[in-house]
């Protein structure tokens, strides 16, 4: 069923970029990324991720599915996301998921959606919510977003409130991002702590996490106008309900062909 699933979304991804114009922008967008995360005391896992984005007047489009690998498990989580823009300075973001093959590894469903609106030529600002539902348990985290543009760097701020059947609690990231020679080519350093303060791939941290803390690196470098690379590196610590702690290291790489 899985490889049914994979392929009939390769095919998907072909066919739509086949069908797509020939035109002086490059509108459309293949995404190939892996990312391999050292879990300590446990089995190592990996996530690979094949995704295609649409770019129209005002409207964005992106398709993915994943596939990780855990601890003997493999599952698959297929994702639509559009970004509507509503006006010169307010844009939209709503995603759906689901697990086609309703793995343990993925959420049975997941949708979230967000309103960004610019304040001020430097300062965004947004809010938003998410549903997240997995067997035996439903989370809801309530979203506020703060984006401040100031010369090559982007302070991002995103405070949340997870409420859950079991224990509600805030959460928050922090990231700054400094830009190169294009909107493709940036460096980002996130810290963070809460519950499930990121959509993770494999989703059993808020059933199961007390406190997560994380940081990131991210790199992204356009190559050229049809190639661009991505790669980061996570480190992050759960310390769970049942008093056990662990350590997670995730290396992230991907690749991006525009045409």
């Amino acid at each position: 069923m899985k490889k049914t699933i994979l392929q009939v979304f390769i095919l998907v991804l072909a066919t739509i970029s086949l069908m797509a114009q020939s035109e002086d922008e490059l509108n459309n967008s293949v995404i190939l990324s892996d990312e391999y995360i050292f879990v300590e005391g446990i089995d190592n896992w990996n996530i690979l991720q094949l995704g295609y984005e649409r770019r129209m007047n005002s409207l964005t489009l992106i398709s993915r599915l994943q596939y990780a690998d855990r601890l003997g498990q493999n599952g698959t989580f297929l994702s639509f996301i559009g970004y509507p823009e509503f006006s010169e300075n307010s844009y939209g973001y709503v995603n759906l998921g689901f697990s086609p093959d309703n793995s343990n590894l993925f959420p049975e469903l997941r949708f979230s959606s967000a309103f960004y609106h610019s304040v001020t030529d430097q300062l965004v600002g947004g809010a938003g919510f998410q549903y997240t539902k997995v067997p035996g348990e439903d989370a809801f985290v309530a979203n506020l977003y703060a984006n401040y543009y100031f010369g090559s760097y982007l302070l991002l701020i995103r405070p949340s409130y997870l409420i859950d059947d079991s224990n509600s609690s805030f959460s928050g990231a922090v990231s700054l991002r400094r830009y190169y020679n294009s909107a493709k080519s940036f460096g980002e350093l996130l810290i963070g702590a809460g519950r499930s303060i990121e959509n993770s791939t494999v989703e059993d941290a808020f059933q199961q996490t007390y406190l997560n803390r994380i940081a990131a690196l991210k790199l992204d470098h356009s190559l050229s106008d049809e190639w661009s690379l991505q790669s980061s590196l996570t480190l992050s610590r759960n310390d769970f309900s049942s008093g056990t702690e662990r350590n997670q290291f995730g290396v992230r790489l991907g690749v991006t062909r525009n045409f």
